[in-house]
């Protein structure tokens, strides 16, 4: 790789890494499901058919 080329690769990598999910869970229920997917920053949770807690 050409050493003009590594500033533009850094960018370009470390937008990649904050954009795409860390990690990607799901857990299966009796009555539903629950997806959760890990970004760098957020934490989202999608309920499939179960009822929603209150904390």
């Amino acid at each position: 790789m050409r050493s003009e080329c590594a500033g533009e690769l850094a960018v370009l990598s470390a937008w990649v890494a904050a954009l795409l999910p860390w990690n990607v869970s799901f857990l299966w229920a009796l009555s539903g499901g629950l997806l959760v997917v890990w970004f760098p920053f957020v934490e989202m949770r999608y309920s499939i058919g179960l009822p929603l807690a209150r904390c």
